[in-house]
């Protein structure tokens, strides 16, 4: 756990350091210490910082610690702190993605987020929109056929995640 708050804490020091705005490194003996206070700390220090801005903090293929704690690598009680920061840093917006239906996610130690969350199924993307997600990330480099378009959308049915796989 101490490795994932440290890490996470990390990432938003480099995205400040990018932009400009002045945080204190976060150092990892902090973090293995005491990992939840270090983390508490290191988003009081950013949340000085944001003024009227906000952060997104992304969790991608957030099942994966699920995964962790039923394999003995992380605490259960992550779930619970994850929440706590949710309910309490307004400043920070949590970004959770998944593979999880909304009934998965109401069992186990997702059930803490089920009351607080907005939940979004991504499904199939409309012709054009499919187009543009294979288009435009690489507009001015690349150029696709309209064959290999074609074979894009078909193979992946226009589903986001396989497009963004795919391509």
């Amino acid at each position: 756990i101490s490795t994932f708050f440290h890490n996470l804490a990390y990432y938003i020091f480099k995205e400040f350091r990018k932009r400009g705005i002045t945080i204190e490194k976060p150092e990892k003996e902090e973090f293995d210490r005491q990992a939840t206070f270090a983390f508490d700390q290191f988003l009081d220090e950013v949340e000085a910082q944001l003024v009227d801005q906000k952060i997104i903090v992304l969790i991608d293929e957030f099942e994966v610690l699920e995964a962790q704690v039923k394999k003995g690598r992380l605490d259960p009680e992550l779930f619970e702190y994850l929440r706590s920061l949710m309910q309490h840093h307004t400043s920070i917006n949590f970004l959770l993605s998944g593979t999880h239906t909304i009934e998965e996610l109401t069992r186990g130690y997702w059930s803490v987020f089920f009351n607080m969350a907005l939940h979004h199924q991504l499904s199939r993307l409309s012709a054009a929109s499919a187009i543009g997600l294979i288009t435009n990330p690489v507009a001015g480099y690349l150029e696709y056929e309209p064959y290999a378009i074609h074979k894009i959308r078909d193979l992946t049915a226009d589903q986001p995640y396989l497009l963004h796989l795919v391509c």
